[in-house]
């Protein structure tokens, strides 16, 4: 299956490199502010623009602060940015005036922060690591070159102009954030943030083809 939500699949006999654990950290960041935002849209009926955090109302409801967190520490990125869309980078990277997008899933200052947390993460990324983002990210090889030209002014321009673009990823698998956000629900459960690259392998299945 290709699409923005599909990336290659890990080697299991993977072992977790420098470059993972140096991401942990800002990953989780931006990961728990999707969650936070995604948590506060779905106790917004409505916002009709983002089904999916209206259809995961019910177990939002009851995912308090510790259990996002938890889920936020899901070693891949939550959020998506058209990763996979190689043209919409393209186009986006030879603007040269400000553009007026559509509404986002979020509020639009809540959305352009998460989209310079985003984007600014991805490219630092991209640059250090390019394989380890392409799998980390959801990036595909296309887009990370792009990425990685992007000169930071260039970055700037495309997080602030563009900020609709973030989305959560499998948006059209709900079912894919209840096992997530049910696994970080159950506090006995092995912690998300434990799962190594071979784990995040086992925990998503078949999404990761």
């Amino acid at each position: 299956m290709h699409g923005p939500n599909r990336v290659a699949t890990p080697d299991p006999s993977t072992t977790e490199l420098e470059w993972f654990t140096a991401a942990r950290k800002p990953l989780q960041e931006i990961n728990s502010r999707l969650l936070d935002l995604m948590a506060l849209v779905s106790g917004k009926p409505s916002r009709a623009a983002f089904p999916l955090a209206l259809e995961l109302r019910d177990i939002f409801s009851g995912l308090d602060f510790a259990a996002r967190e938890r889920a936020a520490s899901c070693p891949y990125l939550l959020v998506d940015a058209g990763f996979q869309d190689a043209i919409r980078w393209a186009s986006a990277a030879v603007e040269l005036e400000p553009v007026v997008g559509p509404a986002g899933s979020f509020p639009g200052k809540e959305a352009l922060e998460l989209s310079h947390m985003t984007l600014t993460f991805a490219w630092s990324l991209v640059r250090s690591h390019r394989e380890g983002a392409n799998l980390l990210l959801g990036l595909s090889p296309a887009c990370s070159k792009i990425i990685a030209e992007l000169r930071l002014q260039e970055l700037q321009h495309i997080a602030a102009n563009h900020f609709d673009w973030i989305r959560p990823r499998w948006e059209s698998r709900p079912e894919v954030w209840r096992r997530l956000l049910a696994a970080a629900k159950d506090a006995n459960t092995l912690p998300l943030n434990s799962l190594g690259l071979q784990g995040l392998h086992l925990f998503f299945g078949d999404l990761l083809t």
